[in-house]
């Protein structure tokens, strides 16, 4: 009997630390994930860091412009200027056309001259934004789903010379003002620049 006794607990305890050793604690203190991905232009891969999005009104009747950009750079949450660390930038820039006035509405985004809601009509990947080493983006499809603030962002597209662009991007989503006083995009200091 107290062999049996025994063997019961042995097999009680060995449970429980099973048990407690494959839960993990799901407790986190941030309702906020951290924000990344990648962008890869055929077999060169980097990291994503931060999205932009500068709307500039209606397009059409229907539409608004609101310009997307995926970078490997940082923004400062309080400038919302890009933190410049002497690293060359890499960049995915899509002008983009929704049904929203404010921000990206979540749905497929295709390429298309028509400038109607849920098309790109332009867009453009390099991987030195200071440089002059732009690829111009001419077919793709992006998704947009949006949970608050955090946005999920995917792109599959190609260049004008055939090469595969793919970017993937989860986290924080920072809308900057249009003007000539607003917090300027690396695409937008670049243009500043020339």
């Amino acid at each position: 009997m107290k062999n049996l006794f025994t063997k019961g607990l042995a097999l009680t305890l060995m449970a429980s630390i099973v048990l407690f050793t494959s839960c993990k604690d799901d407790d986190n203190s941030s309702n906020t994930p951290e924000a990344g991905g990648t962008l890869t232009v055929g077999t060169t891969t980097v990291d994503l860091e931060s999205a932009l999005l500068t709307p500039y009104g209606p397009y059409t009747a229907t539409s608004y412009n609101i310009d997307l950009e995926l970078a490997s750079v940082e923004i400062d949450e309080e400038t919302l200027e890009p933190i410049m660390d002497g690293s060359p930038i890499a960049d995915l820039y899509l002008e983009v056309f929704t049904d929203n006035a404010a921000t990206l509405s979540e749905g497929i985004y295709t390429y298309s001259l028509t400038g109607d809601a849920f098309t790109f009509d332009y867009g453009d990947v390099t991987f030195d934004v200071m440089g002059e080493d732009f690829m111009n983006v001419n077919a793709g499809t992006l998704t947009i789903l949006r949970d608050g603030n955090t946005y999920e962002i995917t792109f599959e597209g190609t260049t004008a010379d055939g090469t595969n662009v793919s970017a993937y991007y989860k986290g924080k989503t920072y809308i900057l003002s249009n003007g000539e006083n607003r917090a300027m995009s690396p695409k937008a200091k670049k243009k500043a620049l020339k």
